[in-house]
């Protein structure tokens, strides 16, 4: 046999196998970075959702204000107070929509959707304590099986 054709056989394969793990890390490379997206796009969403929330509590607040200065149980400044209160509400709400449709835009170029497409994402990832890696034994790793 000869040594040299062995050896060519050999540096051939390795760089075949070198290949396919060049092309898996490239894809997961791809789904970490679209999974990040995902993550940031829900992330906004709660934002959004929170920040409507508490634009609710401060018009019910200016509301009630309002009423008060009606009828002469607070001063002006109270009832200004919470106006003010109010409305950096429903600035900060306009300025998540915004931060909101710009990472729904970045996720839509991602994954291959025209980006001024109308979506929304249709299920939350759901909070749950993880104790421990998804894996048991160090052989169960990804990054185990790769030879060097």
């Amino acid at each position: 046999m000869d040594l040299t054709a062995w050896k060519n056989y050999k540096s051939a394969d390795e760089s075949f196998r070198a290949n396919q793990l060049s092309a898996q890390d490239s894809r997961d490379l791809v789904v970490l970075a679209v999974g990040g997206a995902y993550l940031s796009v829900l992330a906004d969403k709660a934002r959004v959702q929170s920040a409507l929330a508490q634009l609710d509590t401060a018009n019910a607040l200016y509301q009630q204000a309002s009423q008060q200065r009606a009828v002469g149980v607070v001063a002006q400044v109270d009832v200004d107070r919470s106006q003010v209160q109010a409305l950096t509400q429903q600035q900060r709400v306009t300025s998540l929509r915004n931060d909101l449709a710009k990472q729904k835009i970045n996720l839509a170029r991602m994954t291959g959707l025209p980006p001024n497409d109308q979506y929304d994402l249709s299920d939350d990832v759901p909070f749950s304590l993880r104790r421990r890696l998804p894996w048991r034994r160090h052989s169960d790793r990804p990054s185990s099986n790769v030879r060097i």
